[in-house]
């Protein structure tokens, strides 16, 4: 095992102000307490409500959210202390267990948001595929292939390739992204291609198709009817509906993998930059790697604003009126009524809001 990690004081020492690191301090703690409680509704909630339970991509939320909640309850309290004592606190041994929880929670929520777009593009482009090759029965494995993948390209630094080091500010720890060693070099470049790259390219493909797709559903001339079983009469409503909720899902999917990549992107950068050679301020690397942080806060107001079922049931349990959540007025409970008997593939259509 290698690493260039060492228990020396003035190794740790942080090279910025004591004002600095103490509004860091106050950040990650604000930011943690919105994981813990935020993350925490969502978990409570699928537990406590079957109905979260019965569409298939919100197994994949909750991988999302117990990533959260795992970096923020494990590497976050490590992040804290140092930035209130101005240096990193936890030696080498804690360096290490810090850099890796952080790393394979990030790495875990990629791959489940890539598998999230292979789900979306699958239900809506390739719809009679949904029930044999995303049922029930294959999201559990698909969620052990996550963790396996991720578990794998974390322990590497474990074994010798990359390692985890304190990043240039000294207050918490990563990737050896500053390390000018070919084992940190080759190891950077090939995360980079494998657990960025590729996932991207896939989700922007998923994504562009899912869109070339929902706008010739527009029309109405490029709807699967031989998926959607509806009563007489009320085919054409019903289908425009389930239209209208599928672009619905798409968008607020969208969205969130949107965020996701926005918020590491700067990070990726400055550590790909740094991998080539140019030097990175050291004034400047707290701040990609506080932004990148805050994505685990803001996914559950992402929830709340746009899942009309996850917001009538989170007001429903600090008691407050659940019309107020998700209001039922005439036009919308025949769709409702058409919904309980709507079946595409066996698959629960989940409706954001």
């Amino acid at each position: 095992m290698t690493s260039n990690v060492t228990d020396d004081a003035d190794f740790y020492s942080g090279p910025l102000s004591h004002q600095t690191y103490f509004i860091m301090g106050v950040y990650l703690t604000v930011i943690a307490l919105a994981s813990y409680i935020g993350n925490g509704l969502i978990l409570f909630l699928f537990m406590k409500n079957k109905l979260f339970r019965q569409a298939h991509i919100n197994f994949f939320i909750v991988n999302i959210v117990v990533c959260n909640i795992g970096e923020s309850l494990m590497g976050f309290p490590f992040g804290v202390a140092s930035h209130f004592s101005y240096r990193w606190t936890f030696g080498d041994i804690g360096c290490r267990f810090y850099g890796f929880i952080c790393f394979v929670c990030c790495l875990a929520s990629m791959c489940t948001y890539v598998a999230i777009s292979v789900y979306r593009y699958i239900s809506i482009c390739r719809p009679t595929l949904l029930g044999r090759l995303l049922n029930g029965r294959r999201i559990p494995l698909v969620l052990v292939v996550i963790w396996v993948y991720s578990l794998f390209w974390a322990t590497l630094p474990f074994f010798g390739w990359g390692a985890y080091a304190p990043e240039p500010f000294k207050t918490t720890c990563s990737l050896a992204w500053t390390d000018r060693s070919p084992s940190s070099i080759s190891y950077i470049i090939s995360a980079i291609t494998f657990i960025l790259i590729i996932p991207m390219t896939i989700m922007m493909f998923a994504y562009t198709k899912i869109l070339i797709r929902t706008c010739s559903q527009v029309s109405g001339d490029d709807w699967p009817q031989e998926n959607v079983q509806l009563p007489t009469g009320h085919a054409k409503h019903g289908v425009n509906y389930i239209r209208d909720i599928e672009s619905r899902t798409t968008t607020v999917v969208f969205v969130t993998v949107a965020l996701y990549v926005i918020a590491w992107s700067p990070y990726t950068i400055m550590s790909f930059l740094s991998v080539c050679g140019v030097r990175i301020p050291v004034e400047v690397t707290p701040i990609p790697t506080m932004f990148a942080k805050s994505n685990c806060a803001y996914n559950p107001i992402i929830y709340f604003v746009a899942h009309r079922r996850f917001r009538a049931s989170l007001m429903e349990l600090f008691g407050i009126s659940s019309a107020l959540a998700a209001p039922v007025t005439k036009d919308t409970k025949p769709c409702q009524e058409e919904m309980m008997i709507v079946r595409r593939n066996q698959t629960e259509v989940e409706e954001p809001s």
